[in-house]
């Protein structure tokens, strides 16, 4: 349960971090630069509702291509939902279009933040068991 539990948190502040880019990049495009406090609850509740998503499908690495393809497809539909229902998108393609987009960059930003921090933990590790089998 205790690494369940810390791989829901490294998704959540991956997955957090990249809607507040995202959020960030929007708001710079479109000149609307002021957001509300409620904005800010609703990526709280984004970042948490799709780290359990994503802790949940990736509790183990077998058939992890399909699990991935299957993940970013619950993803989006997750997000276009929530899109709609906190107004940040209209139900038109050009706005399921930037939803899944959107989608995308925070996947890459996550999948890389997650790479680059779990090869330096197995580094560390490996580094550690070195020294401890010289002994």
């Amino acid at each position: 349960m205790m690494k369940f539990i810390i791989e829901f948190a490294k998704f959540f502040v991956c997955i957090t971090t990249g809607v507040i880019i995202i959020c960030a990049v929007n708001c710079s495009l479109s000149g609307d630069i002021v957001l509300n406090g409620d904005v800010l609850w609703n990526i709280l509740f984004t970042g948490m509702l799709t780290a359990l998503v994503s802790a949940v499908i990736f509790r183990s690495t077998e058939h992890f291509f399909i699990k991935a393809v299957i993940h970013y497809i619950i993803l989006c539909f997750i997000m276009i939902f929530l899109g709609l229902q906190f107004g940040w998108m209209q139900l038109e393609l050009s706005g399921i279009i930037m939803m899944v987009l959107s989608v995308a960059a925070v996947y890459i930003f996550t999948c890389l933040t997650r790479y680059i921090t779990d090869y330096k933990d197995a580094d560390r590790m490996n580094k550690a068991l070195e020294r401890r089998n010289k002994k």
